[in-house]
């Protein structure tokens, strides 16, 4: 499968030297690559990519409105953040606008690979140093409900043992193929379980899943 790539990096160094390294991958194609988030923007309208690889810091659009006119829109563009800096509040913001993953520029350049990689077949990539931010943001916070983006009210269905299974391997970025090879259940039952895990949390998506359990201190 040949995944179709939208580079946004304000920085040319950079722009260049990730254009050099996808054309010697067959399955990653440059579809576009932009400067700033208004050139983003049209392009991601006009290919419809099946990636974007996302700088927060750019001008005119910011990475997160970005994010945002992406779901606004129904498009189908899964975005992974490529950063150079960020705090646990970036992180947090990220997976609330619906990023499938958050990864650093000081990473090597294989874990970018397969990160994007991830990301194109569905699954979340976050690095670790992200997660970690997080983390530390949530506690420092004190993982407050009534201060979190995606608040809800306290009455919730138990999550069953099988559920917070799922929901540990979704927030480890498994697949829904390698969940169901981990825990011994069919694609079918592992999707019924993400759907019902969704509902619980009262959530639409994987990324938002993932931020909200760890807001309740669902999963590590």
């Amino acid at each position: 499968m040949r995944a179709r790539v939208t580079v946004v990096e304000p920085a040319a160094i950079i722009r260049v030297g990730l254009e050099s390294i996808f054309s010697l991958h067959e399955d990653l194609v440059i579809a576009s690559v932009a400067s700033n988030g208004t050139q983003a923007l049209r392009d991601l309208r006009r290919q419809a990519p099946d990636l974007v690889l996302l700088d927060l810091g750019m001008a005119r659009i910011d990475g997160f409105r970005l994010l945002g006119t992406i779901t606004r829109l129904g498009l189908a563009t899964r975005a992974l953040i490529y950063a150079t800096s960020w705090t646990g509040q970036d992180v947090q913001d990220a997976l609330a606008a619906g990023a499938a993953g958050f990864i650093g520029k000081s990473e090597p350049i294989e874990a970018l690979l397969r990160a994007m990689r991830a990301v194109v077949q569905g699954e979340l990539a976050f690095s670790n140093e992200a997660l970690q931010s997080l983390r530390a943001h949530l506690r420092d916070t004190g993982n407050a409900e009534e201060s979190a983006p995606l608040a809800r009210p306290h009455a919730r269905p138990l999550m069953t043992e099988r559920e917070l299974m799922v929901l540990q391997s979704l927030a480890h970025g498994l697949s829904i193929v390698a969940t169901g090879r981990a825990l011994h259940m069919s694609p079918s039952t592992v999707k019924n379980h993400r759907q019902s895990v969704f509902a619980k949390l009262g959530v639409a998506n994987a990324p938002a899943a993932v931020y909200e359990a760890m807001r309740q201190g669902l999963v590590a």
